[in-house]
């Protein structure tokens, strides 16, 4: 399950991870990268599409003048656009950086952004219009500047590679939750909606290993499987997890990157991506 991560770890460090302190380099990216999408969550306008995929949505669930169905359909949306690398205007952004930062950096921005979603839709209980919306937007190619389809970048990742990347960057992603309960803002409403029907139990999707093991995270989230997600993707004891976890989860990232340049004399025989592979599975 490490393998994908840990390719992309291998060709960064090479190049450019082992300048200086390759944690807090990637520990600085991976903040940015939160407060970048806190923002664009909290921030008008939504990019060209979002207001109309998500305008059928049928509203069952309003508070305070707030249409929960449709806010978080075009939530959703918006952290899509915003892990795919596309604007608030929806045109695709321009990334100058070398490839081998380029494609760690995608890597990170999907964890972090289907993270953020499962944060957001854990708790929720009928969510199937609005995820149905939300897959059918991302079904479309874009409008600007582009002809992939909208989730094009993000739509490789599974599940093993969300219980595997998020399990390491838990900590970063744990901090930008309490962060925004503690702005108060939208995103605080967003992660406490529960979009349940009153006088009815409610029965949350459970992963199946085997069938769900290919499926899109979209897909995942559709079926109702946040709540299990979320328990599988952060087991207890990780920092988004539950409190009263019997183990503290300890900074698996940190650790490696520590120990990383000792893998640095297979690099140029293609060992380093092994060696950090091992790290990595070895400290999960």
């Amino acid at each position: 399950m490490a393998e994908r991560f840990s390719k992309l770890l291998a060709e960064w460090y090479k190049d450019a991870g082992k300048s200086g302190d390759a944690y807090a380099t990637l520990q600085d990216e991976l903040k940015k990268m939160f407060e970048e999408l806190g923002k664009r969550i909290e921030s008008p306008p939504d990019p060209p599409g979002v207001a109309k995929a998500c305008g059928d949505v049928t509203v069952k669930y309003e508070a305070g003048g707030e249409k929960q169905d449709k806010k978080i359909c075009k939530t959703l949306l918006k952290t899509i656009y915003w892990m795919n690398g596309i604007d608030e205007n929806g045109k695709p952004e321009v990334d100058g950086s070398p490839p081998e930062e380029r494609y760690l950096k995608q890597h990170l921005r999907c964890i972090v952004g289907y993270s953020a979603m499962v944060e957001i839709m854990k708790v929720k209980c009928d969510v199937k219009d609005v995820m149905k919306a939300v897959q059918s937007a991302v079904e479309e190619k874009i409008k600007v500047g582009g002809n992939e389809l909208l989730n094009n970048k993000c739509g490789p990742i599974k599940l093993e590679d969300m219980k595997f990347s998020a399990q390491i960057l838990g900590k970063t992603l744990g901090e930008w939750v309490r962060q925004m309960n503690g702005l108060k803002g939208m995103m605080s409403l967003y992660l406490t909606w529960k979009m349940c029907p009153s006088n009815v139990t409610w029965e949350h999707g459970k992963i199946e290993e085997g069938e769900d093991g290919n499926k899109d995270i979209l897909q995942l989230l559709e079926e109702k499987k946040a709540g299990e997600l979320h328990k599988k993707v952060y087991p207890q004891g990780s920092p988004t997890s539950a409190p009263g976890g019997s183990t503290s989860s300890e900074d698996i990232l940190k650790q490696v990157l520590q120990k990383a340049q000792s893998c640095s004399s297979g690099a140029q025989n293609g060992k380093m991506e092994d060696c950090l592979k091992e790290k990595l599975e070895l400290g999960v």
